[in-house]
């Protein structure tokens, strides 16, 4: 079984029914794979619903969740997942490409390394410089 994270962005595209997110959802469900919404992208999400509130998409969101079609949170409060971003962030600074990728960012790919999670994104650009982080574009 291969275990996914999901990102905001692909998220955000199943809310507002994009058909070729929803199948590639349902492909890796129909495997039995596990998928998650990292804490920091339920923050993402809710941040945007609060913003633009749209119940007719939470309904969908909180849908996946209600159904268990995305599992459970990992966690996210120990300090190996905090010293990850931290070496993250240093490295990338070193590499000259601190600018490349935000906080969120960052937390985010240290939550899918340090939980051995695919990261499931459109916004490959952002993460591409990050060794190690495993990733499945959703861009097409």
């Amino acid at each position: 079984m291969r275990k996914y994270a999901i990102d905001s962005n692909v998220i955000i595209e199943i809310v507002n029914g994009n058909e070729n997110s929803r199948a590639r959802l349902n492909d890796i469900l129909d495997r039995k794979d596990e998928i998650v919404i990292p804490p920091i992208v339920f923050y993402e999400v809710m941040c945007g619903f609060y913003h633009n509130p749209s119940k007719k998409k939470e309904a969908v969101f909180f849908g996946l969740r209600k159904r268990q079609l995305i599992g459970q949170f990992y966690d996210f409060s120990g300090d190996l997942l905090w010293d990850k971003a931290a070496r993250i962030f240093a490295e990338l600074k070193r590499k000259g490409k601190g600018h490349a990728i935000g906080h969120g960012d960052i937390l985010l790919a240290s939550y899918c390394m340090v939980n051995n999670l695919i990261l499931i994104t459109k916004n490959t650009k952002h993460f591409k410089y990050i060794d190690g982080l495993a990733l499945e574009d959703w861009m097409g």
